[in-house]
């Protein structure tokens, strides 16, 4: 089975990106869209989840990201953001 060897890559790129010494934010995002933006979306450490998947556009998720250089609300953390 080849998901298990995706999730230990995964959770090792994690853990490379904890130990460092640089500020960091994991995003998190729902099941990705080519939708357009809607400009508004939830994010934070409970949205979304394996059971109840949430969907959110790219170009929303990109929006968050951008807005993670200039904000410390999520520094060294791992926010879900999903519409």
């Amino acid at each position: 089975m080849i998901l298990p060897f995706y999730m230990w890559d995964k959770l090792r790129q994690e853990e490379l990106i904890i130990a460092s010494d640089r500020d960091w934010v994991i995003v998190r995002p729902g099941v990705l869209t080519n939708g357009e933006a809607r400009g508004s979306y939830r994010h934070g450490p409970a949205v979304g989840n394996y059971f109840w998947p949430v969907r959110i556009s790219r170009a929303d998720v990109a929006d968050f990201m951008l807005k993670q250089l200039t904000a410390d609300t999520y520094i060294g953390s791992a926010p879900g953001v999903a519409c």
